[in-house]
């Protein structure tokens, strides 16, 4: 299980680091991408704020066993403001069944608010 999460994660920050076209999915680890980015906002549940990033929908693998079922994840990117920034981004997983990390994400937005200057937050 934990190795099937550490694939899917890496595949994850793998595609969307270089998202500019789509990656072609020739390994049980590897992503489709839907769509490019475009823009977004992320909100809170309440609607009471928002942030601008950019948003695109990846297909990965459930598992790297072969026949794994693929499944659809909405993946938000807030690029970092800095020209020269680095490669990596910074990947937020949120916690529970039902919680969404683009949700939760304007809550506690501003912890990021240095490292994100940076690097892109996922």
């Amino acid at each position: 299980m934990k190795s099937d999460i550490a694939v899917g994660l890496a595949v994850i920050a793998l595609s969307v680091s270089s998202l500019t076209s789509p990656v072609a999915a020739s390994s049980p680890a590897s992503a489709r991408v839907s769509k490019s980015f475009t823009p977004c906002r992320l909100s809170d549940p309440l609607k009471l704020q928002s942030i601008e990033a950019e948003c695109a929908e990846i297909t990965v693998p459930e598992s790297d066993a072969a026949g794994a079922k693929w499944i659809t994840l909405s993946v938000a990117r807030v690029p970092a403001i800095n020209r020269r920034k680095q490669t990596d981004p910074i990947v937020l997983l949120a916690g529970g069944p039902g919680q969404g990390a683009q949700l939760s994400f304007t809550a506690v937005s501003t912890v990021f608010s240095r490292t994100g200057r940076q690097r892109d937050i996922v």
